[in-house]
């Protein structure tokens, strides 16, 4: 168990599941919810890779099928501490041979808690460690006991929303999956008051993003615990039948299957999508920020982009710095060599149809992991290697010896320089995103190598340019 602790509260996590055991005032007083076999044993679950049912408990992945339980498997694993401060604490948990019988990702899953006053934020970031699109779900199932309310009493509570229209549930009761019809949730000045038939159809879920505050008050309508989110979608459960002095508030980035889905697992309702390399913390509105940090000779580029709308947002991000060729000066002939560090033998695509990009793939020399260029290098524009298959490409001299180098988890890296003015720079660009394939009609949410981010989700990922 791990402890956070400042003069207003104290917090306790474990690393089973990296679950929150403990929020308690100053004064003693327990908000959260302690576990009891009798009513529901857990105490704030984290939902990953799925959140709440699939259809028949199974999903499919390019035709093969699995099997998950409700709410995934994090919950109930070992998580790792790699940090840890009086008042912060981060968990990882990442992939193996277990979790990929169940799951087909790499992934790598951080959970970190930050105390700071009478506010603990729960931070997640998933990271996409292999070398295919990942798609995933996550969640938060935080419980709180009831103000006021003791074991035997009669369950009820109220919960104050920022709801700017009228809420809107939908129900998850079929089989444990949900159905497209949506029904009303009745508020008086943005107050639900609710009792144990409240969750006579199983959890109260409020999706599209009506809500963004969610305030537990007690009898006399006194704020007591709130939870805020960016979360698309939240559950308001408590089980029914069993008259419990809990309720649970719990944002959700994914939600159930829809009632006899068969579709692929990627185009269920609510999914979150990861190209690889890339990273998310969980007309569009949208947040970008580009951070450049500076350690002894390398430079960390960092780039994060916020979905601020209601909508799943779509896009796609890349660098295009240039670089000094070693040893060219203007008027020289354009040549030079970059180190990478494949694995398998190269291979490109071209992007010269009107700028766009066709599916024949076509070798790349390298010799020694070597690749030797000149003018003629670039007479069908960019080099593009996509499919994840560089991480590092450095910029040699010409005896070989390492001038500049970019390291990268992105799934495609382009090499440029412009045909015909025999320039005396080369770019290498990381991209999240390429070209659209010549002759493209489809949606734009449907390019190949597109980014998906749901509402309130963030995307993260960097490149380091590294000097020698």
């Amino acid at each position: 168990m791990e402890q956070l602790k400042n003069e207003k509260l104290t917090v306790v996590i474990s690393s089973h599941g990296a679950e929150l055991q403990s929020i308690k005032n100053e004064e003693g007083r327990e908000y959260l919810w302690q576990g009891d076999e009798k009513y529901w044993p857990r105490r704030s679950p984290l939902l990953f890779p799925i959140v709440c049912g699939l259809w028949k408990g199974q999903y499919r992945v390019d035709g093969k099928t699995y099997e998950l339980p409700r709410h995934g498997f994090a919950r109930d694993m070992d998580f790792e501490v790699v940090e840890k401060s009086d008042t912060s604490v981060t968990y990882e948990l990442t992939s193996s041979e277990e979790t990929m019988k169940v799951y087909p990702y790499e992934f790598g899953l951080n959970v970190t808690y930050v105390l700071s006053d009478d506010t603990i934020n729960v931070i997640w970031s998933v990271k996409n460690l292999g070398k295919e699109e990942m798609h995933f779900q996550i969640g938060g199932h935080p419980a709180f006991n009831l103000p006021g309310v003791a074991e035997g009493d009669k369950m009820q509570g109220a919960i104050l929303f920022d709801n700017e229209e009228p809420l809107t549930r939908i129900i998850g009761n079929t089989e444990g999956c949900i159905k497209p019809e949506r029904y009303e949730v009745k508020t008086t000045k943005h107050v639900w008051a609710f009792t144990e038939e409240s969750f006579a159809d199983d959890a109260v879920i409020l999706d599209k993003s009506q809500v963004g505050l969610a305030v537990l008050l007690d009898a006399d309508g006194r704020h007591q615990i709130g939870l805020s989110f960016d979360a698309p979608c939240v559950g308001i459960w408590s089980p029914y039948g069993k008259n419990a002095p809990f309720v649970c508030i719990e944002p959700w980035f994914g939600v159930h299957d829809w009632a006899e889905y068969s579709g692929e697992f990627k185009d269920k309702y609510l999914m979150n999508h990861l190209l690889p390399g890339a990273m998310k913390v969980y007309p569009y509105e949208f947040g970008l920020n580009v951070t450049y940090v500076l350690s002894d000779d390398t430079i960390n580029v960092i780039w994060s982009v916020k979905n601020l709308g209601k909508e799943e947002m779509h896009f796609q991000i890349g660098g295009h710095p240039a670089f000094n060729l070693p040893g060219v000066a203007e008027g020289d002939k354009m040549q030079g060599a970059i180190l990478f560090d494949n694995e398998e033998p190269l291979t490109r695509i071209i992007g010269n149809t009107e700028g766009c990009i066709k599916p024949e793939r076509y070798e790349v020399k390298t010799t020694k992991h070597v690749w030797a260029f000149t003018e003629e290098s670039f007479a069908d524009d960019a080099v593009i290697l996509d499919k994840s298959q560089v991480g590092l490409a450095v910029l040699l001299d010409a005896d070989g010896r390492h001038q500049i180098g970019l390291s990268f988890d992105a799934p495609c890296v382009g090499i440029w320089s412009p045909y015909g003015k025999n320039a005396p720079f080369v770019c290498i660009e990381p991209w999240f995103g390429v070209h659209d394939w010549a002759e493209y009609s489809g949606e734009f949410k449907d390019k190949y190598l597109m980014n998906h981010l749901l509402p309130g989700a963030l995307f993260m990922s960097n490149y380091e340019i590294k000097v020698f």
